[in-house]
């Protein structure tokens, strides 16, 4: 699973042992009026590793400008099922800062790892 990254310098989280990654988009306008966009990825299953990985000048041109991807790597086993939830906040909404955000998709991803189980 990845995340494109369209600015190098974007902040950006690689954690497979929580589960988690993470790319806040600088966005285009420099002035920071519109604000930044989180996105993320949260992952129920064991994530084997979880990167930064930045293309080189040549394969920037041939994929359009994006600048590389964060990136979780699984198992998976061809036909079998393969679950993962994306998603993304707004500084200018309820999460604020990369440090909330980072928070928020942290503590997602252990309720997925570890959901309430009730037995009555």
């Amino acid at each position: 699973t990845g995340l494109v990254l369209r600015e190098p310098d974007g902040a950006t989280v690689a954690d497979a042992a929580n589960g988690y990654i993470t790319y806040v988009d600088p966005t285009t306008d420099r002035s920071g009026a519109n604000g930044k966009i989180f996105v993320g990825a949260a992952f129920p299953a064991q994530v084997k590793e979880a990167k930064v990985v930045l293309f080189s000048g040549t394969e920037k041109k041939e994929r359009g400008g994006a600048d590389g991807h964060v990136l979780a790597i699984s198992e998976y086993e061809p036909g079998s099922e393969y679950t993962y939830y994306w998603g993304s906040a707004w500084d200018k909404a309820a999460i604020k800062t990369p440090d909330a955000w980072n928070k928020y998709m942290a503590e997602y991803a252990q309720r997925l790892r570890a959901p309430l189980s009730v037995v009555y």
